[in-house]
């Protein structure tokens, strides 16, 4: 189902969306159709991204996961990253440069009782 400005497409590693105009006001409807474009896609991911372009400064995104997803260990090199779980539950693991588990840390939606909001500042894998 079209989601109103919202343009799509459907890429090998899920749905990529990106908003059209100056504005973009979620609301549920558009996280059940995320999660249902997630179900169906190959890598059972998909996303809407509030900004522009790749080539954007600032990258903001809602991404859908499926239960069981695994998403690998990786930088953003001169970026902060943050996690806001809006359904659901999820581990976040940081590891060294050589690879050895730093950290867990269990977030879950706001009536999970967990964190449900995690911004890192450094440049942790």
């Amino acid at each position: 189902m079209p989601m109103p400005g919202i343009k799509s497409s459907v890429t090998r590693a899920g749905t990529i969306s990106y908003i059209q105009g100056g504005y973009l006001a979620l609301n549920n409807d558009h996280i059940q159709e995320l999660i249902a474009r997630a179900k169906e896609a190959h890598r059972s991911r998909a996303r809407i991204c509030c900004h522009e372009s790749v080539d954007s400064l600032v990258h903001e995104m809602f991404i859908a996961h499926q239960f069981g997803d695994y998403i690998r260990p990786h930088k953003h090199r001169g970026k902060s990253e943050s996690l806001l779980v809006v359904q659901g539950e999820i581990d976040y693991l940081m590891f060294s440069d050589d690879g050895e588990l730093e950290a867990c840390h269990p977030l879950g939606d706001a009536q999970s009782g967990l964190p449900f909001y995690l911004n890192l500042r450094t440049e942790k894998f």
